[in-house]
């Protein structure tokens, strides 16, 4: 068989780019496998980073260079405010990450609140109204007491510390001072009189009876705070860059307290004032203190924040109470009665505070809220002995068991400065 040579060689050929060509696809279809496989490795890196990113962004600030930090993430960064360069420093020291409001070295800060308190007696009688009518032929007798309403009134608390460069130690002294004041007349009307609880008493009509009263409550605390961030690592100290979405603080220190109210009653009769009953209490003490606050920072950038705290003190002092009765003899007033009244008791406190924090800058704060304090065994004890007239007055004594509690609460606002 003859064979023709051309032909040979061109089928040769056609094999050869046949075999070229199918070895190319398949380089081809091996490199886009691996570009594929790259590809989604890179992407689900890329989704992890962004991830690890957007958590690390919840509850921390944006990154800024303030005065005292940069924003590069290391711990003890240094800013320096006259070049508005940023370096390390290692003499300074970050507590909390270098975005952080808690991030800074050791520092003192002062503060002042505004207060508008009102105090608040478990008990506080202005005096007691009989009013007699007649029901079925029936004499029917009407006690009603009106208690004192003391006004929300001015007061005032600073304070000042050194915050300690060891994540949220703290060091304070602060003095508060509480004042309000109440005044009530009772005026005696055809059939009925008006009785104060120290025998003064009005029982003609259109006489009077007037009770004034004043508290005043003045404290000295020193206490050690620290303060625990939730939701972080504690090794780290929720450092590079985290921010706790809660915390808590505890506190320990002691109290010094000096307490002191009084309350007048006065009978006035066309004008002239007649028998008088004054009573005042003096308190005293100190002792150990404790607290617990507990706050919540909102927003991504948690320039915001709400807190609750609560203090128990144990007043350890001498409460006196002194009562002087006056009377009307010869057209002068004349002490008739002196009662005096001295103990050494132990006197609980309660205070609870409940606000919230604007964080102006990592300098300047804002806060405000609402307080209560409820201070034990300071309270006014009143025992009634009615007039015994069978005309009008019950002949039985009216007495009343209470808890006997001297209490505040208002409205305060508050500013502190760092430096």
């Amino acid at each position: 068989m003859n064979l023709d040579l051309r032909k040979i060689a061109a089928l040769v050929v056609c094999l050869s780019f046949y075999t070229m060509q199918t070895a190319n696809a398949q380089r081809q279809r091996q490199y886009q496998t691996a570009d594929r496989q790259t590809a989604e490795y890179q992407t689900a890196n890329d989704a992890a980073a962004m991830a690890e990113a957007s958590l690390a962004s919840y509850n921390s600030f944006d990154a800024f260079c303030s005065d005292d930090y940069d924003s590069s993430g290391s711990n003890c960064n240094y800013c320096d405010s006259d070049s508005g360069s940023c370096g390390c420093d290692s003499g300074s020291c970050g507590c909390l990450g270098s975005n952080s409001l808690l991030d800074r070295p050791g520092l003192f800060y002062v503060g002042a609140e505004y207060l508008q308190v009102r105090a608040t007696f478990s008990e506080s009688v202005a005096f007691l109204t009989q009013t007699q009518t007649v029901v079925n032929n029936t004499a029917v007798l009407t006690n009603t007491f009106t208690e004192l309403e003391y006004d929300y009134e001015p007061s005032y608390r600073i304070y000042g510390g050194y915050r300690l460069c060891d994540c949220g130690g703290d060091i304070q002294f602060g003095y508060t001072n509480y004042d309000s004041s109440a005044a009530a007349i009772g005026t005696a009307q055809p059939g009925s009189v008006v009785i104060a609880p120290d025998r003064v008493t009005s029982l003609t009509p259109e006489t009077s009876v007037i009770t004034n009263s004043g508290v005043r409550a003045q404290s000295y605390d020193l206490a050690f705070s620290k303060t625990i961030p939730l939701g972080c690592p504690p090794s780290t100290c929720c450092g590079y860059r985290w921010y706790p979405a809660w915390d808590i603080t505890w506190s320990a220190g002691i109290r010094y307290a000096e307490v002191d109210w009084n309350r007048d009653h006065a009978q006035v009769d066309t004008g002239a004032v007649g028998n008088t009953s004054s009573t005042v209490l003096d308190f005293e003490g100190g002792g150990p203190r404790w607290g617990l606050e507990g706050r919540r920072y909102l927003g991504k950038k948690q320039h915001f924040d709400l807190f609750l705290k609560g203090d128990i003190s144990l007043l350890l002092g001498n409460v006196g109470i002194t009562n002087t009765r006056t009377a009307v003899v010869a057209g002068a007033p004349i002490a008739i009665n002196t009662t005096i009244f001295n103990s050494t008791q132990i006197i609980p406190v309660l205070d609870i505070v409940v606000g919230g924090t604007a964080y102006l800058s990592d300098r300047l704060t804002v806060s405000g809220g609402y307080l209560f304090s409820a201070w034990h065994d300071l309270g006014m004890r009143d025992t009634f002995a009615l007039l015994n007239d069978p005309g009008l007055q019950d002949p039985t004594d009216i007495t009343f068991d209470d808890a006997n509690i001297l209490g505040f609460d208002g409205f305060f606002v508050r500013t502190e400065f760092s430096f």
